[in-house]
């Protein structure tokens, strides 16, 4: 009957850990795994989230999505991947209402503990997107042509928090 008891309550604290993959040592992945955890950060209507989480070893999977003020209604924007395969690393973004719904791939171009720079320059906007761990936060960059006049902009995303 000990073994038993024993048993049910490894059982009971284990099931809560299946399902939170973790990156080994030896992934590919680790030295941008500064992004992983839940960020955010205030705008006028509400506050915009962005979450990465580890799938396996070669692939964080990722979401943006919106609360707004005064509400507990969530409003999802893009969903995100991040895979590495033989041919380097890739973003993926797939955004609500953009592209005819089809994923859009961004192949990295500087991958560092420092930052991530992520590129597609046949797409309309944006063209590049850079993240970059800061003290107790991050910054996200969105730049490339906005508009008919195709001037390049960029839009700076603070991010804080991260469990």
């Amino acid at each position: 009957m000990k073994n038993i008891k024993t048993n049910l309550l490894l059982a009971c604290i284990s099931l809560p850990l299946l399902g939170h993959a973790q990156l080994s040592p030896a992934s590919p992945l680790k030295p941008i795994a500064w992004l992983l955890g839940t960020w955010q950060t205030a705008e006028a209507t509400g506050t915009l989230y962005e979450q990465w989480r580890v799938a396996n070893d070669s692939t964080f999977t990722g979401r943006g999505y919106s609360i707004k003020t005064g509400s507990t209604d969530t409003t999802l924007h893009e969903t995100l991947r991040l895979e590495y395969r033989a041919g380097g690393l890739t973003f993926y973004a797939t955004v609500v209402q953009q592209n005819a719904g089809k994923t859009v791939p961004f192949a990295a171009t500087h991958i560092s503990p420092d930052s991530l720079r992520v590129e597609n320059p046949m797409h309309d906007y944006p063209t590049a997107l850079l993240y970059a761990p800061t003290v107790g936060g991050l910054v996200a960059r969105v730049r490339g042509p906005q508009g008919a006049s195709g001037v390049m902009t960029e839009q700076v995303l603070r991010f804080t928090g991260k469990p």
